[in-house]
């Protein structure tokens, strides 16, 4: 059945259209790609060179001052702004070709709470994490989906290719990767799909993590998802292999699965706390204006997740008015060719007093 005719739970309905609909199907020259696109030939051919397309850096370790866990170091390619225009466009357009139930990530209407959504009630519950997911999904699996599933023109599908890779692989900074990275693996989440639904198992996809849900898990599964991914050229992550047996809280793509409904990891609550509890301790405006900012964003998600926290949340937001009101006016800066104005001072607010917790 397809995304349109059961569209999602959560979120508004996405408008979608075959795949056969989209403005790049079938396209037979590089000028009438520079057409659908809105750029010259000229500049999509600048832009589809790899060096200095990409600004290319790696993110750092970091360990958070709240929580104490660990983000491993990453690299980032990502695109120059022309580049990127270019690119949302692309993404634009292929965000609109009808998914499986199935696909949650870089799906309008679906997101990671969607994905968990679908495994609530269900006994049992397996996660899965594709390993070096972009970096491992190459310019030829790019171009196969551009050439032989939107039948562009060879040329044609080589320039996307280049325009959307790099170094032969989809870049991790890209807004493109995420909806490539399906289709370009497609044959893998279907084969999955398939071996799930012959063993009675549901199947969700946000982007590299992979879940299946049902009301026994074989001890078996976790071998037969990793010969399916390893055959199309890919690797788990090993230590993220889960399995949730009946009675237990089932983590999913962030989100806690407990007594039939979706919950906020109590990691997330313990953050919480401790960034209130900075909050409080801190003098200085500026860095408490920052502090408040995050908390605000913090429980900003964990409303999108669970409704018990729609008051905390508020009360953040409250919290965050407060703070930037108690913030010294920035000078005024002056006008070329006229006189400087005096700033107008900021409008302050009663403190809303402490979020509980």
């Amino acid at each position: 059945m397809s995304a349109s005719s059961n569209p999602p739970a959560l979120g508004k309905p996405r408008k979608s259209y075959a795949l056969n609909q989209c403005a790049l199907y079938k396209t037979r020259s590089k000028r009438r790609l520079a057409q659908i696109l809105g750029v010259n030939v000229s500049d999509l051919l600048r832009l589809s060179a790899d060096d200095g397309n990409f600004e290319v850096f790696e993110l750092e370790a970091q360990v958070c001052e709240f929580t104490r866990t660990t983000r491993k170091a990453r690299w980032v390619q990502n695109p120059v702004s022309d580049l990127k225009a270019v690119l949302a466009r692309v993404t634009k357009l292929l965000s609109r070709i009808e998914l499986p139930d199935y696909c949650h990530g870089a799906t309008p209407g679906r997101s990671y709470r969607s994905n968990a959504q679908a495994h609530v009630g269900a006994r049992s519950v397996a996660t899965f994490d594709l390993k070096d997911f972009f970096p491992s999904t190459t310019s030829k699996q790019v171009f196969r989906f551009f050439h032989k599933d939107l039948q562009c023109a060879p040329d044609v599908a080589g320039l996307l290719t280049d325009l959307c890779t790099y170094k032969r692989a989809l870049p991790t900074g890209a807004p493109s990767s995420p909806i490539l990275a399906y289709w370009a693996n497609r044959d893998l989440f279907e084969t999955v799909d398939q071996r799930g639904k012959a063993l009675q198992l549901k199947l969700s996809v946000y982007i590299d993590d992979i879940t299946l849900s049902g009301d026994v898990i074989p001890r078996s599964l976790s071998e037969q998802v990793e010969g399916i991914v390893k055959s199309h050229g890919h690797k788990l992550s090993g230590h993220k292999t889960k399995v949730f047996g009946p009675g237990r809280p089932k983590h999913v793509t962030g989100v806690v699965i407990a007594g039939g409904a979706l919950r906020v990891p109590h990691a997330r609550f313990r953050k919480a706390r401790a960034i209130r509890a900075a909050f409080d301790a801190e003098k200085d405006e500026r860095k408490r204006t920052l502090l408040a900012a995050k908390l605000c964003g913090l429980l900003g998600e964990a409303a999108f997740l669970d409704a018990r926290y729609k008051r905390l949340a508020a009360d953040s937001v409250k919290l965050l008015a407060a703070a930037k009101a108690k913030l010294p006016p920035r000078p005024a800066r002056p006008i070329a060719g006229k006189s400087k104005r005096t700033a107008t001072p900021t409008k302050r607010w009663a403190s809303p007093g402490p979020v509980p917790f």
